[in-house]
């Protein structure tokens, strides 16, 4: 195999399955490469057998592109009806999406808070939230007034007479 051959093949892999910038990289970087080893002295054989197959390269560089998306936390995905939509991995479970038409929603694993269940159970817990700061709001000035005053007031007395015995 020689250059041209091991780059046709290469591009073969890769048209369409990654980004064109990548695509254009992986293609100019490893035609400089092929140049810059001959320039050391080895033949273009050698170089294009000490890198191995373009099919396997092409296969690294796209779990290289995945790997990449994965770690970024965004991944674009394109469907039949050739709509598109990004993903944002916001951890723990909670993704939200973006599509091409500007809608967002937001899911937590397979839950979307979008659907009216969702919408419905955010209410919920909304209200219980909001009750459950009510009832201790008023469960301390209950406390307050049942016990600290009573208290309060028993102290004021003891110190009211002993200022008087004084």
């Amino acid at each position: 195999m020689n250059r041209v051959e091991f780059l046709e093949g290469l591009n073969e892999a890769l048209k369409g399955e990654v980004d064109p910038r990548e695509y254009q990289d992986a293609i100019k970087y490893y035609s400089d490469y092929i140049e810059a080893r001959m320039r050391e002295g080895m033949s273009e054989e050698e170089v294009i057998s000490s890198l191995g197959s373009p099919r396997l390269i092409a296969k690294s560089i796209l779990q290289a592109q995945e790997n990449k998306a994965k770690d970024s936390g965004r991944r674009e995905e394109t469907y039949e009806n050739k709509t598109t939509r990004t993903e944002f991995d916001l951890g723990k479970g909670f993704r939200a999406t973006q599509n091409e038409d500007g809608r967002v929603e937001f899911k937590y694993k397979k839950f979307n808070f979008n659907s009216w269940y969702g919408k419905l159970i955010f209410a919920l817990v909304a209200i219980f939230i909001v009750v459950l700061l009510i009832c201790v709001t008023f469960g301390v000035a209950y406390l307050a007034f049942t016990v600290l005053l009573p208290i309060a007031l028993i102290a004021g007395i003891v110190y009211v007479i002993y200022r008087m015995l004084r």
